[in-house]
């Protein structure tokens, strides 16, 4: 069996955000496991498409912005939102061992392309508890993803702490968030 110091430095996690509370709850989690020493690195992953209109929700958005330009300005808003999670939990930050990505295309591909590039040994991602006919049309990118990744998969709950969940989402619609320099 290893010790925690070869399980620290091998586990790579890879987080799916997807600006939202459920992003938040999935980031929180990761940002515990690397705090923890369960993992080495954590890795936030934010599929986008241009054409979306929460990724046009970013500080300063111009529908004059070429793609690049805002891929850098989505990876800028991940990142103050990772900063911005670990401050409200409590969880510390280390800037060496957490990495934001983006990615162009739809969340269960950008995911399943970064777990494979960066070798990750779990994903973890929220769950949007849809219900009913959405659910049944558009199906939970969370199961697609448990059962097609190439590693564990870790689905973070709201439910798991209400408590923990308002505060973020209270504390996500009193923009802006810190610098991610600051």
């Amino acid at each position: 069996m290893s010790n925690n110091t070869d399980i620290q430095e091998s586990l790579t996690v890879v987080v799916g955000d997807d600006l939202a509370e459920t992003g938040d709850e999935a980031i929180v989690m990761a940002l515990s496991l690397l705090a923890s020493g369960v993992a080495g690195a954590v890795h936030v992953v934010h599929a986008h498409d241009p054409a979306s209109p929460r990724d046009r929700d970013v500080p300063g958005y111009a529908a004059s912005w070429s793609e690049d330009r805002l891929a850098r300005a989505l990876t800028e808003n991940v990142l103050r939102r990772v900063r911005f999670c670990s401050l409200l939990s409590g969880i510390p930050y280390d800037a060496r061992r957490v990495h934001v990505h983006t990615g162009r295309g739809s969340a269960p591909d950008v995911l399943l392309r970064s777990c494979a590039e960066l070798e990750a040994g779990l994903l973890v991602v929220g769950s949007a508890r849809r219900q009913g006919v959405r659910r049944l049309l558009r199906g939970s990118v969370a199961q697609r993803l448990a059962r097609t990744a190439p590693c564990s998969v870790l689905i973070a709950s709201p439910n798991a702490s209400p408590a923990r969940t308002r505060a973020l989402a209270a504390a996500r619609r009193s923009r802006p968030w810190p610098s991610a320099t600051a």
